[in-house]
């Protein structure tokens, strides 16, 4: 954790985290729901994901070790099966489209 002070001298703190592009290496991601909302409990936003989560596989050459959907946040274990993979901007995609289509659909 950084901790620093903003131009008006107030504390801020900021997550300081090191990212590891190995080949073949496994990396755990966990993300969230806005405010902890239970997106998840109902099957159109699970379907959702799964279909996201399909065509990113299809297209971003990640091999999908496994992966648990849970009511309000997933966890995916990923490993890139090419050096120029980005697993950071990978999954952007995969949640970005699940969240166009949850826009679009509310």
């Amino acid at each position: 954790m950084y901790q620093g002070n903003d131009p008006d001298g107030l504390p801020i703190f900021k997550k300081i985290r090191k990212r590891f592009e190995h080949l073949h290496h496994a990396r755990e991601l966990t993300f969230s729901c806005f405010r902890g909302y239970r997106f998840f409990s109902r099957q159109r936003p699970c379907q959702w994901f799964v279909d996201s989560l399909a065509n990113g596989l299809r297209s971003g050459n990640v091999s999908l070790w496994c992966w648990v959907i849970m009511p309000e946040h997933i966890h995916l274990i990923v490993a890139p099966n090419d050096q120029s993979v980005k697993i950071g901007e990978w999954i952007g995609r995969v949640k970005s489209d699940v969240g166009r289509k949850a826009v679009a659909w509310l």
